[in-house]
């Protein structure tokens, strides 16, 4: 098995924050990571000179490369280190078209930059970012097998879901004097050789690629020393300040995206009242809030901008026009009898739906991705039909509103030009259809603002036993207005006088000096509660239990969980029904470090890796010490020194059960009590 980071940069481009190349720490790297091939892949630049100088210095496969900006994403694309002439002048043709950040280069032009593309590996971003459309990789298949993911957790999924293409783990480090301690990846290869089609072929077989050099996949370096624990669940155990948190610190510093759950750092949540839970509730949740009222906010939106007592003064205006115009019907002169003077602007016709529909239609059409099942329901050639016969309509809805322009450009030139040379008065301009259609949606929302105000109980999420709902409805006072809405303006001559009627509501509330985009809030109340598995309201101590199985599920946005000492504030029957269960499934898709000294969170979650740490005090410094094996190990090894060992069945009973004796002891009591 050898073990390759084909993504390594050691010189600072366009889109690198600075760094100063160090020879010393490549070195350190590799020999930490127990690297036998890397790949030099700098942003859309080679250096061949410097390329040479770490050939020299390494005695491992240093194989030539690029990270190109493509398609909207970056590609590694790698060669053998042989013709480095030729390769270094295909690398100064990207270089010379990518002048900046925002700069790409497509499909078409790598090819016509590098010919034959088997001659090289190409591993695109995806999942990583910023990726490579899958669409573009898909298309490529003939010269991609591989993937850059950005972590473990997305290294697992991918490579238990994705059937086309293999998944890589590689670090994209910035080799500076002060090495990046967060920075690290690898993967093992199957391999005999370290040639570019040798790596190349191992790619292309997913069973032939792992992260560990025992051929699995179940342990994975945490740090940039090389010491591995489990992908899965790791249990970490020891005494009392012998170092389990400082561990914990040192993997939340040495790595991205972790979340730390930290010992008794719930309880700081348990002790503050309700009042606190309440609205620490509602903050974590108002987006779902807004979320279900975002048609009924952009419907006020809107509305808004409605203003009916413009329109009627308007029509009013109009009226008094037209009578006091055909007052003076024995007085009108040509200038006033002429068609124009009374000729209203043309309104063009709305062409945003139908360009949407015909857009929509060519996304159909020309999706790839999604060929098959649209086929399936969809006949194409319809679907082409469809578009020219929805092209010619718009096409001919555009020429009637290029000629209405015309029109109106005429009326509103020859108009006052009329009106200067006549006596007679002038009939003012009004849109009757607005009145009507202005009316309708007032209506309309006066409706929906009672519709919205109805009392719901909505369930949003189940977390264990415990079901979070969101309660809406209408306020019963202004005080609930201001505790939801978060202001402090004066409302109740407002509410006293408008709540019930929709728009006379938006238009005081425009008056009061309220943002547009808070409205909403308003209307209608929003609540947030948890309730138990008995539909009750969850007391003080189950609110607390709510806070730790949150905060487990919310780890499914990052990349690692940490949870130290959960038993600090939980007692056993939640942590066996609860935690372990939620806790188990999270470490099937990331790795998980759970710090402990209960049973119960200990051997009874079934865990995957043991880790133990042990504190060595001398005259001079306090050391600490980590051992690891599998939980079917007889001894743990400590890292740095596996000649260094500590029975794990000894561990188990000191750190879980206080010894042998004091496990025997409950053992027997517990048999008298069954007896």
């Amino acid at each position: 098995m050898k073990a390759i980071d084909l993504h390594i940069h050691t010189i600072k481009s366009i889109s690198d924050s600075p760094f100063s190349f160090s020879m010393e720490s490549l070195i350190k790297y590799v020999n930490d990571m127990k690297l036998d091939i890397i790949g030099i892949t700098n942003h859309n630049l080679f250096d061949a000179e410097q390329f040479k100088k770490i050939r020299e210095e390494l005695d491992i496969k240093v194989l030539p490369g690029i990270e190109i900006n493509f398609e909207g994403g970056h590609l590694l694309l790698l060669s053998e280190d042989e013709n480095l002439d030729d390769f270094s002048s295909k690398c100064n043709k990207v270089q010379e078209k990518i002048r900046s950040t925002n700069d790409n280069i497509n499909k078409d032009e790598l090819i016509e930059i590098f010919k034959d593309l088997s001659k090289y590996l190409l591993i695109p971003h995806n999942p990583k970012k910023p990726k490579v459309p899958i669409q573009i990789i898909r298309e490529m298949k003939k010269h991609i097998s591989a993937i850059e993911v950005s972590s473990i957790k997305d290294f697992l999924r991918e490579y238990k879901n994705n059937n086309d293409f293999t998944p890589v783990w590689f670090s994209d480090i910035r080799i500076d004097i002060e090495l990046d301690i967060k920075k690290r990846g690898r993967i093992y290869l199957d391999i005999g050789n370290n040639s570019l089609n040798s790596i190349k072929l191992a790619l292309s077989d997913k069973n032939k690629v792992r992260l560990s050099i025992y051929e699995s996949n179940s342990l994975f370096p945490i740090n940039n020393e090389s010491f591995q624990i489990s992908t899965g669940l790791n249990v970490l155990l020891g005494a009392r300040s012998s170092g389990k948190s400082y561990f914990l610190n040192k993997v939340e510093s040495a790595n991205e995206n972790v979340k730390h759950i930290r010992q008794f750092s719930l309880l700081d949540k348990q002790n503050s009242d309700n009042k606190e839970f309440d609205v620490r509730l509602s903050n974590e949740n108002s987006i779902q809030g807004e979320n279900r009222f975002i048609d009924f906010k952009n419907l006020i939106e809107e509305i808004s901008n409605v203003d009916l007592k413009k329109i009627k003064k308007n029509i009013d205006d109009y009226v008094e026009s037209l009578l006091k115009f055909a007052n003076e019907e024995e007085r009108r002169d040509v200038f006033s009898k002429s068609k124009l003077y009374t000729q209203n602007l043309y309104a063009s016709k709305e062409i945003k739906s139908l360009d949407k529909l015909i857009s929509s239609i060519e996304n159909l059409i020309l999706n790839i991705e999604y060929k098959e099942t649209i086929e399936k329901y969809l006949d194409i050639i319809n679907l082409k039909n469809l578009i020219i016969d929805l092209s010619k309509l718009a096409k001919s809805i555009c020429r009637e509103n290029i000629i209405r322009k015309k029109a109106n450009e005429i009326i509103e030139d020859v108009k006052p030009k009329l009106e200067v040379k006549t006596i007679s008065n002038r009939v003012i301009d009004v849109d009757l259809k607005e009145y009507l259609t202005s009316k309708s949606k007032i209506e309309k929302f006066n409706y929906i603002c009672k519709l919205v105000k109805k009392e719901r109980t909505i369930e949003l999420d189940k977390i264990g036993k415990f079901t979070l709902i969101m309660k809406t409805g209408y306020y019963k006072n202004v005080s609930e207005i201001k505790e939801h809405a978060k202001t402090n303006v004066a409302l109740a001559d407002i509410f006293k006088s408008s709540y019930k009627d929709g728009y006379k509501y938006l238009q005081n509330l425009s008056e009061a000096n309220i943002s547009k985009v808070d409205y909403w809030k308003y209307y209608v109340n929003v609540k947030f509660d948890i309730i138990n598995e008995f539909k009750l309201s969850a007391s003080g101590g189950e609110r607390t239990e709510y806070n730790l199985l949150n905060e487990i599920k919310s780890a499914n946005d990052y990349d690692i969980l940490l949870i130290d000492e959960p038993e600090s504030s939980f007692d056993n029957i939640f942590l066996n029904t609860e935690v372990n269960n939620m806790v188990k499934d999270i470490s099937k898709k990331m790795p998980v470090i759970l710090a402990t000294h209960n049973n119960t969170t200990g051997l009874s979650i079934n865990p995957d890796y043991i880790l133990y740490t042990k504190r060595e005090s001398t005259t001079e410094d306090i050391k600490f010490k980590i051992y690891s094996g599998n939980i079917d190990s007889k001894t743990l090894k400590c890292f740095g020194n596996e000649n260094d060992t500590v029975e794990t069945y000894s561990i188990l009973m000191d750190s879980l059960e206080a010894g042998e004796e004091a496990y025997k002891k409950r053992e027997g009591i517990y048999e008298l009590h069954k007896n």
